[in-house]
């Protein structure tokens, strides 16, 4: 359970703070003042993938992630949004994958549900 928790801390909410602040703030502002919001989007959602090299399939899910923060930073104008934003969807992947599966089958649907939103 101690593992659990020190999961959680980590990817759930010190993980996507320093992201956030990162990603959001320094890269997707410097590209932002370069260039218009529908190319910088997606171009800071590609660097944030690669951040997650090697692997495939999280960086397939940093892409969609890293797109998805970016326009509710950009709509926002704050990086609360996108710091609480990731924080959600990290903790929902933290859930639903510890213990193999079995917490998330241990927790109703609808609080996974509450905690991504």
């Amino acid at each position: 359970m101690r593992q659990l928790a020190l999961f959680t801390m980590s990817w759930g909410v010190f993980s996507p703070i320093a992201e956030e602040v990162f990603f959001r703030g320094f890269v997707y502002g410097a590209l932002r003042r370069q260039m218009r919001a529908p190319l910088a989007v997606p171009a800071s959602a590609a660097i944030f993938a690669l951040f997650h090299w090697p692997h495939p399939e999280p960086m397939v899910a940093a892409f969609v992630l890293g797109t998805v923060v970016a326009v509710v930073y950009e709509y926002s104008g704050s990086l609360l949004a996108p710091i609480m934003t990731h924080m959600g969807l990290n903790l929902v992947f933290v859930l639903g994958t510890a213990n193999h599966g079995e917490l998330a089958r241990a927790i109703p649907p609808w609080i996974l549900m509450a905690a991504a939103v």
